[in-house]
């Protein structure tokens, strides 16, 4: 299998994985469960993946650049929207317009998409990497992009436009792996580990300040969201183990 037909494999699973979640019953309960899962899913996959696979290859450094997407992505916040909370969900309707949460989400996750990509390509020439890297990146893509659509209807944006972050945060897998495969931007593949890093800092930004006050809001159900926060973190590190075993991309 060429890198090529692995990236694209790879990006229609989260292509075909992010337009099944659109799907998902909208009711604001059922958001609320969404949102309290991705939460834990996204907070565990950086602590428990992101940042200590960029620590083990950046030497330590890695915490400034955890820190560069954390603030990044705050100051972000502020330039493309207003601030916006899970308690503000009942407030949107399927086709108001999309918010800076939208775009937060949709930078943060595109980004995620295309080091998919860089890293399909560095661990191209590793003997059985095919199978290896396709498993163990493809094994994740679901979770994402749950993420992605809970973020993205969080934020009151519509069918039409979900659809298209989602296709174009599925294309940015194979724009990736064509950009590290002897490209101009080829030497981006050997600095993976810095992408991660800043990824993993926006991701707990976007969990800790938008997901996680889920379970905050709703009496009724704060032990059953409690519960769906710990088994999106208990998800997610199933799949780091996952590609802990299949060596990822070094």
């Amino acid at each position: 299998m060429n890198l090529l037909t692995a990236a694209a494999i790879l990006a229609i699973v989260h292509l075909v994985s992010g337009a099944a979640f659109i799907r998902l019953p909208a009711r604001e309960r059922t958001l609320r469960f969404l949102v309290s899962f991705s939460a834990g899913t996204l907070l565990a996959m950086s602590l428990v993946h992101l940042l200590p696979e960029s620590a083990l290859h950046t030497g330590g450094g890695s915490g400034l650049a955890v820190l560069a997407g954390f603030f990044a992505l705050w100051a972000l916040e502020h330039l493309v929207g207003r601030h916006e909370h899970v308690d503000d969900v009942h407030k949107h309707g399927e086709h108001e317009p999309a918010t800076g949460l939208s775009v937060l989400a949709s930078l943060v996750l595109i980004l995620h998409g295309f080091i998919d990509g860089l890293a399909l390509a560095a661990f191209e020439h590793h003997e059985g990497w095919a199978l290896t890297a396709l498993l163990g990146l493809a094994a994740h893509a679901p979770a994402m992009m749950l993420a992605l659509v809970t973020l993205l209807r969080l934020a009151g944006m519509a069918t039409g436009p979900m659809l298209g972050v989602i296709a174009v945060t599925s294309f940015t897998i194979p724009a990736g792996a064509l950009a590290a495969n002897g490209g101009p931007f080829s030497h981006l593949a050997g600095n993976i580990a810095w992408f991660e890093a800043a990824v993993g800092g926006a991701l707990i930004y976007l969990s800790t300040h938008h997901l996680l006050p889920a379970v905050e809001h709703n009496k009724r159900d704060r032990l059953a969201l409690y519960a769906a926060a710990l088994a999106g973190a208990v998800l997610a590190v199933l799949l780091a183990g996952l590609h802990g075993g299949e060596g990822h991309h070094h």
